[in-house]
């Protein structure tokens, strides 16, 4: 069980890295105004460090637990880094979505559904034919390789992030 657990995490070795860099950096754009120090380091970096450390394994819990939302995690992480840039360049508008968690989390969440389609064109699931396959639980816990209708270059990203090259839709 532990060599089997390990492959799959080795599979995802690329997205967690992936999303774990992209979200020390939003962590550190959204406190880069910040002038004060913990611990002998710059704010900026401390809360880098804790978004990566917490993002990372949330990451991997879900790639792990539910791999049919995998491509919405770098999606996520993705939207999350352009918020952060876009606090960090109209702090007045930025820092007030900020104050409120719904609002910020609503923002992300729908960045990442429009970077998701960008990104990976559209992913096509398998049809089901009766409602005991739609409630089968095995849809969700199950990694298959993805079905992809986009451009070539979202074909490359996926296989990339994937590990896997996608199967044409």
């Amino acid at each position: 069980m532990a060599l089997g657990l390990g492959r799959r995490i080795y599979r995802e070795r690329r997205r967690l890295l992936f999303v774990t860099s992209l979200a020390f950096l939003a962590g550190y754009i959204f406190y880069l105004r910040a002038g004060h120090e913990v611990w002998g380091l710059p704010v900026p970096v401390v809360t880098g460090a804790i978004y990566a450390g917490v993002v990372g394994p949330t990451a991997l819990f879900f790639c792990l637990v539910l791999p049919s939302i995998r491509f919405m995690i770098e999606a996520i992480a993705v939207s999350r880094l352009l918020f952060s840039i876009f606090v960090f360049s109209v702090p007045d508008i930025g820092y007030s979505i900020l104050a409120s968690p719904f609002l910020t989390a609503f923002v992300v969440v729908t960045g990442g559904i429009v970077v998701s389609r960008v990104i990976h064109g559209r992913i096509q699931k398998t049809r089901t034919r009766a409602w005991r396959e739609k409630l089968n639980l095995a849809r969700l816990v199950t990694r298959t390789p993805a079905r992809l209708s986009g451009r070539a270059w979202q074909h490359r990203f996926v296989g990339w992030i994937d590990d896997t090259q996608p199967l044409p839709a």
